[in-house]
């Protein structure tokens, strides 16, 4: 049986470098730096300005976390 999540990685994987894609890693720096998703910026989530946000509200927005939340 399938996990529910195992779907959503399979979309995302597909979806990498895709130019109405961002994705957000809210790992700390150093385990963004030990390796991250391509394209990932590394953001604090706690800080996160709305003005870090895609101005155009169709592009599609991936917050992602190792151990953080």
């Amino acid at each position: 049986r399938h996990h529910p999540g195992q779907r959503q990685v399979r979309h995302l994987r597909a979806a990498l470098g895709a130019p109405d894609l961002k994705i957000f890693d809210a790992n700390s720096p150093r385990t963004f730096a030990k390796g991250h998703l391509p394209g990932a910026v590394n953001v604090d989530y706690e800080d996160m300005e709305e003005a870090e946000l895609p101005a155009d509200k169709a592009t599609r927005v991936v917050f992602y976390c190792k151990s953080r939340f």
